[in-house]
């Protein structure tokens, strides 16, 4: 009888510590989903954004005269 306990109690633990893995699994498959612009292109767009604000030093724009 005790080890028929202590499989289940095995069986438990392993069962406890996979189920929140598979749960994170879960989530990223959701939000990759969701998002339909990865990380990347985020931060390429912030610095596009960024570069238009910024003044312009660039030589071959100033006006020539």
């Amino acid at each position: 009888m005790g080890g028929v306990i202590l499989i289940f109690l095995l069986a438990l633990l392993v069962t406890i510590l996979v189920l929140p893995a598979t749960r994170v699994g879960k989530r990223l498959d959701a939000k990759a989903g969701r998002d339909p612009d990865p990380a990347h292109e985020v931060v390429v767009h912030q610095l596009d954004d960024h570069r238009g604000k910024k003044p312009s030093t660039d030589d071959a724009q100033k006006p020539q005269g």
